[in-house]
């Protein structure tokens, strides 16, 4: 269970890992862990916008080390990298009891 004041920003195990890292050569198995970062904000007040703002830019750099930038030679896997990125942001945000932080959430993927 995670603490109130941290998350862990993970991948959904499944197709989509699945994807991704097939593309790069079986860099993971099914075995192994997915990745996962946290991201702690005992600093902040996710109650304030301000506060869920600095917590949803956390998540979004969080998601870029969960879901690097993938190359397989000279063929980049964009789409598939947004939508790991875009997942594990959602996956976080739902575990946060924050009005404003899943207002954040869902107005930057609305929009995108």
């Amino acid at each position: 269970m995670n603490s109130p004041r941290k998350i862990l920003l993970t991948l959904l195990a499944g197709s989509l890992i699945g994807s991704i890292f097939a593309a790069t050569a079986g860099a993971m198995t099914a075995d192994e862990d997915v990745p996962s970062v946290t991201v702690r904000f005992a600093d902040l007040n996710v109650s304030s916008e301000a506060g869920a703002r600095a917590l949803y830019h956390r998540l979004v750099e969080a998601s870029k080390q969960v879901c690097p930038d993938l190359y397989t030679g000279q063929l980049a896997i964009p789409h598939a990298v947004k939508v790991c990125r875009e997942q594990a942001i959602i996956n976080a945000a739902r575990q946060i009891p924050s009005p404003q932080l899943a207002a954040l959430v869902a107005s930057a993927f609305k929009a995108g």
